[in-house]
């Protein structure tokens, strides 16, 4: 379970919403698995990892069209289960529909992405993510 910071970010996390809604995220794999030189992150979102070489150098910047604009939650990327939205490198309002969850702490990540959420539940399933892993499906639940 991700525990989204809707409060905190509130455009990010509409969006994901809006994605996880129509089924945007089922059947989608794990295309960036970044172990080395330690735990790091994992992460998902490409439209187009369903089926793509997951070497293909395009799906780390794929994404629907749409932008979000940074959004500073006041969350640091200080922690494993920490969820942030992925961007293009030295764009942090080019977010979109990718995302991470780390490993780790980077807080050198931080006031680069925006962090919409945390693992509450299931972190021991994210550590065993290997690259190529499909997303079955994704489910909302409110309250």
């Amino acid at each position: 379970f991700i525990r989204l910071f809707t409060k905190e970010a509130p455009r990010t996390t509409s969006r994901i919403i809006e994605l996880a809604k129509t089924g945007f995220y089922d059947g989608q794999r794990f295309h960036r698995v970044l172990r080395s030189p330690r735990p790091y992150l994992v992460q998902m979102g490409a439209p187009s990892s369903r089926d793509k070489d997951l070497d293909d150098k395009d799906l780390v910047t794929e994404g629907t069209g749409k932008k979000i604009p940074y959004e500073a939650s006041g969350v640091s990327n200080d922690a494993e289960g920490i969820v942030g939205l992925s961007a293009e490198t030295n764009n942090r309002d080019s977010g979109d529909c990718q995302f991470y969850i780390l490993l780790g702490p980077a807080k050198f990540l931080d006031g680069n992405y925006t962090v919409f959420g945390k693992v509450v539940s299931g972190m021991d399933v994210v550590k065993k993510v290997e690259k190529g892993d499909r997303v079955v499906s994704v489910t909302i639940v409110q309250g």
